[in-house]
């Protein structure tokens, strides 16, 4: 059995904004996501299908909390 993931979709999301300040929108990559945490691009990977699941679950970010919804 694999073993769980150590970071969570929440967790990754919330580095997002201070990414995005820090570099502009383009600078929010799966290597910066993976930065902030210290870990790989692997997990975020396991986490997101796709760096554009991460991005559009970026941008559905409130201030104090995190909507999590997929896009269909």
């Amino acid at each position: 059995m694999p073993p769980k993931f150590k970071f969570t979709r929440k967790g990754i999301i919330r580095a997002a904004p201070g990414i995005t300040r820090r570099l502009g929108p383009s600078g929010l990559t799966a290597r910066a996501l993976a930065e902030e945490p210290g870990c790989s691009v692997k997990p975020i990977f396991g986490l997101f299908k796709t760096m554009e699941e991460a991005d559009f679950l970026y941008l559905t970010f409130l201030p104090g909390q995190i909507i999590i919804k997929n896009r269909k």
